[in-house]
């Protein structure tokens, strides 16, 4: 697995996605609390982690890969539900913002990290 494509395009997503959070926060009525900032960065660092653990088993079996791959999407899902529970937690005043934030940015980075897994399924 080639993760040189992959580390642009996560770290392009991380930008784009904080300079969206900063023009909103910026130039609408919207209240985007510092919370989404930390939970881009997350959720990027965590792409990048998941990704070597794919890359690491990809190379063992197609099993292995497919296993490997369930368990990296389920792991973002539920630190993605915990970070929204965490975020309503401590910013009640932004509830909205902060669910529906953070969920974009889960939904942008998983499509990512989906997008280059399956170009390795591809091909092998």
């Amino acid at each position: 697995m080639n993760t040189r494509p992959f580390n642009i395009a996560n770290a392009f997503t991380a930008v784009l996605l904080l300079i969206i959070c900063f023009l909103v926060d910026r130039f609408s009525p919207l209240n985007i609390p510092i919370y989404l900032y930390i939970v881009t960065v997350v959720f990027a660092l965590m792409n990048v982690l998941l990704f070597n653990i794919l890359k690491k088993n990809s190379s063992k079996s197609p099993a292995r890969f497919v296993a490997a791959f369930n368990g990296t999407v389920a792991i973002k899902l539920f630190s993605a539900i915990i970070l929204v529970v965490l975020g309503l937690f401590l910013f009640p005043e932004s509830k909205n913002e902060t669910a529906v934030g953070t969920m974009l940015v889960y939904t942008f980075f998983t499509v990512v990290f989906v997008r280059y897994s399956m170009k390795e399924l591809r091909r092998k």
